[in-house]
């Protein structure tokens, strides 16, 4: 079993300020240190990772542990790279996320928050499958993520997420993180941006509208995921429940019909392109999917 706890108040939390990568040695504030000293660890931690923040490991090493508990640093549980929001009021942040999307990288910062969060679940998967009774202490992000999932069976999107408590601890079973790290790993595309500006450098005719029709899907909260596979790289849509809604490539997007096959492609140097896309993508995100025949019961089958 895995708990996951957001670290103490700072004072960047308390005022309600991003603190990310340029601010990793945020100290904890009087009050946090305090919280941090009458919080009740979970029963038979056999070990404590933190991420790689000052936070994290003060609030670790105050917390009423057993003497000789092993501890650790994982970056991989580190904060969200805020960029050049870093540091200011999280509002800002999220009306640039709100536009943006989860998978887009901020202003003068290197990763997505669709990014940040695919890596804290390769961590968390990775310790649960070890077996070890673990006591991680990370972010706010974090676990309002997986608090998200756990009470709604939904993938995380970042503006629907409830403020996280702080010091208290979120019970996780290995199944449901490596439930949870498979379908975020299957829909989200942090590399989908790298995709864009090579297409675009290589044919600059419709790099205006290719970037129209990736920030046009975005606006929709679609997910946008890449996939390599011949006999081309394509970037694809899909609903935050999985559902495909259509691909494009460097110059069509093709739609999907609600049994996941492809439909007539829409070139987009055409004229209406963007308004016809964008129609197409509303219309696919709220068509309910195509019925699968029954199928006899696997009882080896989990759900997430």
């Amino acid at each position: 079993m895995i708990h996951l706890m957001r670290h103490a108040r700072t004072p960047a939390s308390d005022a309600y300020l991003t603190s990310g990568p340029r601010s990793r040695t945020t100290p904890l504030s009087p009050a946090g240190r305090a919280e941090a000293s009458a919080a009740l660890p979970p029963p038979a931690v056999g070990l404590v990772v933190t991420s790689d923040y000052a936070r994290t490991a003060a609030t670790a090493a105050l917390l009423r542990l057993p003497p000789g508990v092993p501890q650790h640093t994982d970056p991989r549980l580190d904060e969200v790279d805020y960029g050049d929001f870093d540091g200011g009021p999280w509002q800002d942040y999220g009306h640039w996320l709100e536009t943006a999307g989860p998978d887009a990288v901020p202003p003068g910062g290197a990763e997505s928050w669709a990014g940040c969060l695919a890596r804290t679940l390769d961590a968390l998967a990775g310790l649960a499958d070890s077996g070890v009774p673990t006591l991680v202490v990370g972010h706010g992000y974090q676990y309002s993520a997986l608090d998200h999932h756990l009470r709604t069976g939904s993938l995380p999107r970042p503006l629907e997420l409830g403020p996280a408590p702080h010091v208290t601890a979120l019970p996780l079973a290995p199944g449901t993180l490596t439930g949870l790290a498979r379908r975020w790993a299957a829909a989200a595309g942090p590399d989908a941006d790298a995709l864009v500006a090579r297409w675009s450098a290589r044919n600059p005719d419709t790099a205006p509208a290719l970037r129209a029709a990736v920030a046009g899907l975005r606006s929709l909260g679609l997910r946008l995921g890449t996939d390599h596979a011949p006999p081309r790289p394509v970037i694809r849509a899909a609903t935050h429940d999985g559902r495909p809604v259509g691909h494009l490539d460097e110059d069509t997007f093709t739609p999907a019909a609600p049994d996941g096959t492809g439909t007539t492609p829409i070139p987009l140097g055409s004229a209406g392109a963007g308004t016809r896309l964008l129609e197409t993508a509303a219309r696919l995100r709220t068509t309910p999917p195509a019925s699968p025949p029954p199928t006899a019961a696997d009882p080896t089958t989990e759900e997430f």
